[in-house]
């Protein structure tokens, strides 16, 4: 078995249960937040939908620089 044939099930666990959150964020209050020190919750269910792309970052480069010095920096889709 593959190292990801192993983490295959684990990684449709995740995505179902991301399934479930980004439902349940209603479409009127993603700029509520827990507290006023805290992120609102529409920017933490984006990125709850932006974290399996950086699966395929994580695997595809040997190095990931979200912020670097010469070109682009990371931009969440």
């Amino acid at each position: 078995m593959t190292i990801a044939q192993s983490m295959l099930p684990e990684f449709e666990m995740e995505m179902a249960n991301t399934r479930k959150v980004l439902e349940r964020v209603p479409g009127d209050k993603w700029d509520w937040k827990i507290h006023d020190k805290r992120n609102t919750i529409g920017l933490v269910a984006n990125h709850r939908a932006d974290l399996p792309s950086w699966v395929d970052m994580t695997i595809s480069h040997d190095s990931l620089d979200v912020l670097p010095k010469e070109g682009e920096p990371y931009q969440t889709p």
